[in-house]
């Protein structure tokens, strides 16, 4: 946890030394539901076009059983991933495309052992990922519910997009993600959009 909360406060302690041009950095969090379920987070930072990426992920499988005709799950085992990326992003107007690969460690816990046993088993990894993002065009006031302007526009917005991610590792796995994030996500040169209301 303690690892968690120093990288989040290294992210926007760079990132609000943002100037005339803002920094590109941002967090996003990612879940999909195949034969396992899987979700995470990233942070991410951009320097030109090199993307530097700590993504964390955690996925599980589950068994179905039936108690009394009542639908039940067992979870079988789990999976943490820590990783550590480097890749290349490139932004446009509303979207960006990034490809980025690293280094993981991985913890392994196997609870389908009998007595109850939990088997842990730790290993390193080759995590990868390709993204697709989509933000807003030019600066925007931030809006309180999505209705009330307040403040000046600014570049920091959200964003949404898709996500193929995988690790290579003794337990595989692959995935197609939707991600939501907030952040700053490109420079922004440009004027600000006009505000239709002037609130």
């Amino acid at each position: 946890m303690k690892h968690k909360i120093f990288l989040l406060l290294l992210f926007f302690t760079i990132a609000f030394h943002a100037q005339k041009s803002n920094p590109v950095g941002f967090i996003d969090a990612f879940i999909t539901m195949q034969d396992n379920f899987l979700l995470g987070y990233s942070l991410n930072y951009q320097y030109k076009n090199s993307l530097f990426t700590y993504r964390y992920s955690y996925q599980n499988e589950n068994r179905l059983y039936y108690l009394y005709f009542i639908p039940l799950f067992k979870k079988i085992n789990q999976t943490e991933e820590f990783s550590l990326m480097y890749g290349y992003r490139k932004t446009f107007d509303i979207y960006s495309l990034s490809f980025s690969i690293g280094g993981s460690y991985n913890v392994y816990k196997d609870f389908s052992q009998p007595d109850n046993k939990v088997l842990t088993q730790t290993d390193f990894g080759f995590p990868l990922q390709v993204s697709i993002k989509f933000f807003k065009k030019k600066k925007k006031r931030y809006r309180i519910y999505g209705l009330f302007p307040v403040g000046k526009p600014v570049s920091f917005g959200r964003s949404i997009g898709l996500r193929l991610l995988a690790n290579i590792s003794d337990h595989n796995y692959f995935g197609v993600a939707l991600t939501y994030g907030f952040g700053w996500h490109k420079q922004y040169f440009d004027k600000p959009e006009s505000d239709s209301s002037n609130n």
